[in-house]
């Protein structure tokens, strides 16, 4: 299998994955083994289709990252995302059918549990030109990820329930779904000049959390509906919204005090955000990004592990995104500092810039694969790098070892049963 652009697909290649529509979320365009044509490729071209699974010889061997179940369970979820946003946006009064978005988050944290080396950040599940659902989509599916990769955590932090019920993940797929639905429901004069002006200190857009919590609130899962009201809390205490301390002053929410649920939310929110390069047009990365349009996804984990942003994360949950969000994903077409082009077939989370890829034969030919294609593991060769990924220049966004997985488990493994502190379980 290999992951291309629709201006790097050939006649006669071969779908291994369904293709969804990126406005009509409701419709599959292409179903698995459709062979494309040049009507084909010109139409994905036109309608914006940004990626598209092919089957490649010599690749077989990355069908372990990804699957046509998860595929279909991840196009649910994002009709239930546009379904969400729809209703939400009518403001209608009519009932919020949270048992569907249930079963959608449901049904890809099974498809997840069913094939665990699926579980990692290959490709957003936003599948849509709509910013806002793209968004929501993207923040469900990974704070799902972090959820099952933090099981253990979210153990010690919500000690009071049973082990089953701690590691319940769904509530927090749901949560990201929908933690921004309270943006559609500002009023619109404050949007527009919210929107001409992002900044987190505006005191009307900040309102969105609330009009979010009370949009959920009874419809999920007091754990779930906390998250969306705090998911702008910050680890170092400098989020929102206040709350009233016993001392009856107000203040925000700081460290542990913040529900685990929020702590995990607040990271997918806003690795996405960066990912997503506005150069300030998002209130949360105002002061953070520079890039014009789309970041790449190595410089969004690098500037995820630089101040100010890392101190604004639980450092467990900022190692827990570095354990399953890889910076060159398999299945990405990369080039290399010796010129080489090739695709990302493997990666370590200790050593995450450095993946094990294969090179390709014509990399502008990619219709032609021989099936033999040789193996390099960047572990074991210090002087050739990735310089290339996703159409942009990374040479200096590469970052060293992190160890992320294993130091993970030994700082959960340290705090023991008795540690946490989570106040709301």
């Amino acid at each position: 299998m290999l992951r291309v652009t629709p201006l790097q697909a050939r006649e006669g290649m071969e779908l291994a994955l369904p293709l969804g529509h990126p406005v009509r979320t409701d419709r599959v365009l292409l179903s698995a083994g459709s062979r494309l044509t040049p009507r084909t490729i010109r139409r994905l071209r036109e309608i914006g289709i940004e990626h598209l699974w092919i089957r490649y010889p010599g690749l077989e061997d990355l069908e372990k990252w990804v699957s046509p179940a998860l595929a279909e369970a991840q196009h649910g979820l994002r009709r239930c995302v546009a379904k969400a946003f729809g209703c939400m946006e009518r403001q209608n009064g009519a009932p919020v059918d949270f048992g569907s978005y249930r079963r959608a988050v449901s049904g890809v944290v099974s498809r997840l549990l069913d094939r665990r080396s699926a579980a990692v950040l290959i490709e957003e599940i936003g599948g849509t030109q709509q910013p806002a659902l793209r968004h929501a989509g993207n923040v469900s599916y990974l704070s799902m990820l972090l959820g099952l990769r933090l099981d253990a955590y979210l153990m010690i932090e919500r000690r009071r329930l049973s082990a089953a019920a701690a590691r319940e993940v769904s509530g927090l797929g749901i949560a990201g779904m929908l933690h921004d639905i309270g943006v559609g429901r500002l009023d619109q004069e404050a949007f527009e000049a919210w929107a001409v002006d992002p900044s987190s200190e505006d005191e009307t857009w900040r309102t969105h959390t609330r009009l979010s919590y009370e949009a959920v609130r009874g419809g999920l899962d007091p754990a779930a509906a906390s998250a969306v009201l705090n998911h702008h809390q910050r680890f170092d205490g400098t989020g929102f919204p206040d709350r009233v301390a016993l001392s009856g002053k107000t203040q925000p929410m700081a460290g542990r005090s913040i529900h685990i649920f929020a702590r995990v939310l607040a990271a997918a929110d806003l690795f996405d955000q960066i990912r997503s390069g506005n150069d300030g047009a998002s209130p949360v990365t105002h002061d953070v990004t520079t890039a014009d349009g789309p970041m790449s996804t190595v410089r969004a984990l690098k500037l995820m592990q630089q101040a100010p942003v890392s101190d604004w994360l639980d450092p467990l949950v900022l190692l827990g995104l570095l354990s399953v969000v890889p910076p060159f994903a398999p299945g990405t077409i990369v080039r290399l500092n010796s010129g080489d082009h090739a695709v990302v077939c493997n990666w370590d989370a200790s050593e995450p810039c450095r993946p094990v890829v294969k090179l390709l034969d014509d990399p502008e030919n990619l219709g032609a694969g021989s099936g033999e294609l040789r193996e390099l593991d960047l572990r074991q060769l210090r002087g050739v790098s990735v310089c290339e990924a996703e159409g942009r220049d990374v040479s200096d966004d590469l970052f060293g070892q992190v160890g992320a997985g294993r130091e993970l488990d030994q700082r959960i493994h340290a705090m023991g049963p008795d540690q946490g502190m989570t106040r709301v379980a």
